[in-house]
């Protein structure tokens, strides 16, 4: 499905200028008189989204739930839903539904980098959720996860890692250049650069898939519109259209 590989979901779009807190919840209360009137899945979908900007948990499972009833598909509920909790910061209802989705569209960028965020954000995870085979799901997939959370990101010893990747990877040692990038990642998670680095050590390696989760992550965090990242998203474009599907997006 083309809505799959998108790495921005933009479901939502308001009518006119709406400003500040107060005009962003009319707006979703005229969107729910919209339903009212026509209900589709898209509306439902909209207000998952939108409801999720202002952290109402409860809503996003009503509205959710209104989208499946109204025939929209259960893995791009189960992403729109994810990413609603993720913005409320309800980290046990985005895992559960990202992982969800995730399952349902193994090639979901969207999904799976949401999934990895959560995952690296939340600072408690209820019990009742399985990490380990959510862990496992995204190590499978090439979304790198340190066996040992960081309490502080180490940006110095980061970095002196990645140099040293980089200079092991520049010499042709890929399996010595992707073990040191993910020691970086294993002290600071957000390291563009480590990211970067592992996903061409993968790709020399001719680990295509996850190559492609590495670089995913680097256009996550890398900020501007450098070279580097062209090329990433080139990379990652690439990939999609060899599987047939729609090219993710520019990071936005």
């Amino acid at each position: 499905m083309i809505w799959a590989l998108t790495m921005t979901v933009a479901l939502w779009t308001p009518v006119g200028q709406v400003g500040g807190k107060t005009g962003f919840e009319q707006h979703l209360g005229a969107l729910q008189a919209q339903f009212g009137v026509a209900p589709t899945a898209a509306v439902a979908l909209r207000l998952t989204q939108g409801y999720g900007r202002v952290g109402a948990v409860a809503q996003i499972r009503r509205w959710s739930g209104e989208a499946r009833r109204h025939g929209a598909a259960p893995a791009r509920v189960a992403l729109v839903e994810g990413l609603a909790y993720l913005a409320a910061g309800h980290y046990e209802g985005a895992v559960v539904s990202l992982y969800d989705a995730c399952k349902r569209s193994p090639h979901n960028g969207a999904a799976h980098v949401a999934l990895w965020r959560t995952v690296t954000e939340a600072d408690l995870i209820p019990a009742t959720v399985d990490m380990d085979q959510v862990r496992a799901l995204l190590l499978e997939r090439g979304y790198f996860l340190s066996a040992k959370r960081a309490p502080h990101p180490d940006v110095g010893a980061a970095r002196s890692h990645t140099d040293v990747g980089l200079t092991a990877l520049h010499a042709g040692r890929f399996d010595e250049a992707t073990a040191h990038f993910e020691r970086a990642l294993s002290v600071h998670h957000g390291s563009s650069d480590a990211y970067r680095g592992l996903g061409a050590a993968r790709a020399r390696r001719n680990r295509k898939m996850k190559a492609v989760a590495a670089h995913r992550l680097y256009l996550h965090l890398a900020k501007g519109d450098t070279r580097q990242i062209r090329r990433a998203r080139r990379q990652v474009t690439d990939a999609e259209r060899h599987r047939g599907l729609k090219a993710p997006s520019a990071r936005r």
